[in-house]
């Protein structure tokens, strides 16, 4: 069993929960058929709803750091060296300091980030805009 750490975004709260192992447990915090996660300090990572912005779904969240709208719950995991779930290394305190939660009447006032489309002619020139060698 692992501790996790909810985002709740009807109730608007934050809480710990133990978590077994299994795709379909995810689903159930969620609330949700389809999602995916992204990276948080500390090796942290957040699951939700990767439908959340099509779906209706008018509740959210924000964190600092991610510039995308989250709708819908979240689930705050860590990571094993073999990539399984694992204790959240965030605490709980350190999450309700970060999340901000957040409700739009209409889902065409959710404010999508913007985004920027760029094709390359080959690896080289995708390295250099990167930063990379």
């Amino acid at each position: 069993m692992t501790k996790a750490i909810l985002i709740d975004v009807e109730k608007k709260e934050v809480t710990e929960v133990v978590r077994t192992t299994g795709i379909d447990e995810i689903h159930k915090y969620l609330k949700c058929e389809c999602f995916t996660g992204f990276g948080l300090q500390k090796g942290a990572l957040c699951y939700y709803d990767d439908e959340g912005l099509i779906n209706g779904t008018t509740e959210g969240f924000r964190f600092p750091d991610f510039v995308q709208t989250v709708m819908g719950n979240g689930l705050i995991v860590g990571l094993s060296p073999d990539g399984e779930d694992a204790d959240s290394p965030l605490t709980l305190e350190e999450v309700k300091s970060l999340v901000t939660f957040f409700d739009y009447d209409n889902v065409e006032d959710i404010p999508v980030p913007p985004t920027q489309v760029i094709s390359f002619d080959n690896v080289e020139d995708m390295f250099k805009l990167l930063g990379g060698q």
